[in-house]
């Protein structure tokens, strides 16, 4: 069943305050890192996932691949 909660103004924005029960299921601390997005107008809370080394050599790879020349020219 899901939690009914009410929007708080905080100066010029809106804040929804988070029970403690509900951060620990999601694995969420006050220090953590979270992404908010909106899916068919449902605002989605998760945590935030930062690109391993390997999966940012790989992006860096495709890119330099694919725009090659063009780094080339701006390397000149």
């Amino acid at each position: 069943m899901p939690l009914i909660k009410k929007l708080s103004r905080v100066g010029n924005s809106m804040a929804v305050l988070l029970d403690k029960s509900l951060l620990a299921q999601a694995d969420l601390t006050p220090d953590s890192d979270i992404e908010v997005s909106v899916q068919d107008k449902a605002i989605v809370i998760r945590q935030h996932r930062y690109l391993g080394t390997s999966e940012t050599r790989a992006i860096g790879e495709r890119i330099a691949t694919k725009r090659r020349k063009a780094l080339e020219r701006l390397a000149k």
